[in-house]
């Protein structure tokens, strides 16, 4: 978590981060939402393949399984 959400919240346009974990038997599974000011923003972060998820070098040492796909959500309604 320290280079992942700590790397997030550096990031120019970033305007949030949530990390959700949930479990099942002896794994965690985890998903990651990080919120931007603008999709150009976003793009300067992840490159030109924006379908592709983007990690740092030693996730492989933590996740069993690693997801590529990246999914786009605009954010409707937000009350903390």
């Amino acid at each position: 978590m320290d280079t992942g959400i700590t790397g997030y919240e550096t990031l120019q346009g970033n305007k949030g981060v949530e990390l959700l974990r949930s479990e099942e038997e002896e794994y965690a599974f985890f998903t990651v939402m990080t919120f931007w000011s603008s999709f150009g923003e976003k793009k300067i972060y992840v490159g030109d393949d924006i379908e592709k998820a983007k990690y740092y070098p030693e996730v492989e040492l933590y996740l069993v399984d690693i997801k590529y796909a990246v999914e786009y959500h605009n954010l409707s309604y937000s009350e903390y």
